[in-house]
């Protein structure tokens, strides 16, 4: 049972359902004590707890004269709330940069920007910081902001660590002047909202073995490819006779006074495609972020290989990558896997259907699964009728005493076994 979610049980998740319970009827109902809570500052609120006990002390007003010192009290407090309207900021913006996207349990900086477009200068800024949702604790706070010089600049850093995957969108941060008697701030300027991902963590795979091609099918190296988009330049040539009139260089032929074309080869390169498979009723979620985990390691390692990763299909879905290589299929990959939903699980003749016109094109299939071994075997032995290498690595709550490789037969791939838990500690392992 995750405790801290259950702690947030009655806060919406998302900024729009936050939204949605403070137009509510029991928001505006709260909504004086919020505004109470958001004029006072830390000082100010310590005082009015105190009011409470002081106030219940002073109830026997014929034996007692706490009730003159509530009395003051309470003036001070009041009509420090009454001055505050006179230090609101002016002519002043709020900024916050956050990054695109942040791993899970890694400690995201924001960054607060205050600008001031007033010839003088502001003093005594305090900032106040979003409430966050259950997965998120602050690490450091946007500490308090001295003067910000005439037409100046002042910035300051914020720490936050989350734990969920998933988009975040964050309430917004606060800049308030600080009343001199520091028990209240002044009204406040707003910054905008606040977006970014959590995406899983990369696992450290240290060494990725991919399949070998089958006979007849591109290997590493060795693939031949015929569109314009999988072919390089290699040259220009004398034009000869049938060659196509699209690939005359004319460049070449007004420098030389005859025709020439452009002679293209084939980029050598394998296609990867990735098959997620689980069974959301049986796998544990630790196993479940193992496998996302894992598969953002396999892709990073993919990247730095000769071949074209195509993208991952999950319960059916296919997710083609829209850069093949380079870090930018390892981003829209992250941004992929940190939304990723716990579907149900897919029977295998339908999982064939959706995936096996955009598998065509692949000539080694890479299946990560937390499914039994009848389940995953039957699995590769459907998904290798589409002409590709198939390999398959599972993810387990615990490995025990078994082998990281099961016997196979001759001419079958193995099915290397892997540790959930070693892959969330970071340990290196090979996929």
């Amino acid at each position: 049972m995750n405790l801290a979610r259950l702690n947030h049980i009655l806060i919406p998740a998302t900024r729009d359902g936050r939204e949605r319970v403070r137009r509510s009827a029991f928001g505006k109902l709260l909504a004086p004590l919020g505004w109470l809570f958001g004029a006072l500052s830390s000082e100010g609120r310590a005082l009015s707890v105190l009011l409470l006990f002081v106030g219940t002390a002073g109830l026997s007003v014929d034996t007692t004269q706490i009730h003159v010192l509530w009395s003051v009290l309470l003036g001070l407090s009041l009509g420090v709330l009454i001055a505050r309207r006179s230090f609101a900021i002016e002519g002043a913006r709020l900024q916050v940069r956050a990054p695109r996207r942040v791993a899970v349990g890694q400690a995201v900086t924001f960054e607060l920007a205050l600008e001031n477009e007033r010839s003088d200068p502001l003093y005594d800024l305090r900032l106040s910081y979003p409430f966050l949702p259950w997965d998120g604790a602050w690490v450091t706070q946007p500490p308090s902001v001295a003067v910000v010089a005439g037409q100046g600049r002042a910035s300051v850093v914020a720490r936050a660590r989350f734990v969920a995957r998933g988009e975040h969108q964050l309430d917004v941060f606060e800049a308030s002047r600080l009343v001199p008697s520091g028990l209240a701030l002044g009204p406040a300027i707003e910054s905008e909202v606040v977006r970014f991902l959590v995406v899983p963590r990369i696992a450290n795979v240290a060494r990725l073995e991919l399949p070998t091609p089958r006979e007849g099918t591109s290997a590493i190296g060795n693939h031949v490819a015929h569109a314009r988009g999988d072919e390089e330049l290699l040259g220009v040539r004398p034009y000869r006779y049938g060659d196509p009139v699209r690939e005359l260089h004319h460049r070449t032929w007004a420098r030389l006074g005859e025709p020439h074309i452009r002679e293209y080869r084939p980029i050598a390169s394998s296609r990867l495609a990735l098959v997620l498979d689980y069974d959301p009723a049986l796998v544990s979620e630790e196993a479940f972020e193992a496998l996302l985990s894992l598969t953002a390691g396999i892709v990073a390692q993919a990247a730095t290989l000769d071949l074209d990763y195509l993208g991952l299909a999950s319960a059916g879905v296919v997710y083609p990558m829209r850069s093949p290589r380079g870090r930018a299929a390892l981003d829209e990959t992250l941004d992929r896997l940190a939304v990723l939903p716990r579907a149900p699980l897919v029977p295998l003749k339908k999982l064939d259907d959706d995936t096996r016109p955009w598998l065509a094109r692949a000539t080694v299939v890479l299946v990560v699964t937390t499914c039994d071994p009848t389940r995953s075997r039957a699995l590769a032995a459907v998904l290798s009728q589409t002409g590709a290498a198939v390999r398959v690595v599972r993810v387990v709550d615990d490995i025990g005493w078994l082998s990281r490789r099961r016997s196979v037969a001759p001419g079958e791939e193995a099915e290397r076994v892997l540790s959930a838990r070693a892959i969330m500690a970071g340990e290196a392992v090979r996929a």
